[in-house]
């Protein structure tokens, strides 16, 4: 243990015949890091990153002057450049705000010196989603469909569209309350074959006469346009003469 540190030699016979010494005991070479990132952050907010050196024996590594590369499970991660500890450092170095992640879950950290990379530590962050930015009109609820672009839709079915949030990096927000209508309607489409769902998060598209139309959401100052659903007749259900 760093520090000031006693050595005492006693006799096991005759305690009282002892002596002690003092030792200045100082950390060795670094070992590993430790890296202390929060345990929560938002997608797209910087947050502080500490990377502290400790010797074999969780020391401070006080004479640590090698250089730190940081890095990330995150593919969307914003990382700093590259440090080098100086003396002043004393082992411990902050990277303010360096560190932005995107992605939502749990996102690793990771400090490597770059000339030894045994030399390393790693920290895991939950990233939650951030503000909504973009809305989707989707094939399912929960980001667990696909964007309606155009569709062909058979006189008698039905297309149930759902209104999605997500933020500036594609993280899943929630299920939206939208105002729905259907446009640039042709032929048999009315805008009532347009139904939206109670809580106004989906809506139902019945298709009735052949025809054209696109389904616009818009949640807020959020808005998003399916491609042109066409409805076209369906297999005959009987003969007239």
């Amino acid at each position: 243990t760093a520090g000031d540190q006693t050595v005492t030699a006693t006799d096991t016979t005759t305690p009282a015949l002892t002596d002690t010494d003092t030792v200045t005991v100082s950390a060795g070479a670094a070992a590993t890091f430790e890296v202390d990132a929060p345990a929560t952050a938002t997608a797209g907010t910087a947050f502080d990153v500490t990377v502290t050196a400790f010797d074999a024996y969780t020391n401070v590594a006080t004479g640590y002057t090698g250089t730190v590369q940081l890095t990330s499970g995150d593919a969307q991660a914003t990382l700093p450049a590259n440090y080098t500890f100086t003396a002043a450092d004393a082992g411990i170095h902050t990277f303010t705000a360096g560190v932005t992640l995107g992605t939502a879950g749990d996102q690793t950290v990771t400090a490597t010196d770059t000339t030894t990379p045994a030399l390393t530590g790693t920290d895991t962050v939950t990233v939650s989603a951030g503000a909504a930015t973009q809305l989707r009109i989707e094939t399912a609820a929960d980001d667990s469909g696909s964007e309606i672009g155009a569709e062909l839709l058979v006189a008698g079915d039905a297309l149930v569209a759902y209104a999605i949030t997500y933020d500036a990096y594609d993280n899943f927000v929630e299920n939206a309350a939208a105002t729905w209508s259907l446009t640039g309607i042709t032929d048999g489409v009315v805008a009532g074959d347009l139904v939206p769902s109670a809580d106004n998060k989906s809506a139902t598209l019945t298709g009735n006469l052949v025809g054209t139309g696109t389904i616009q959401a818009v949640a807020g100052p959020l808005s998003d346009t399916t491609g042109t659903i066409t409805v076209v007749a369906g297999a005959p259900a009987e003969v007239r003469i």
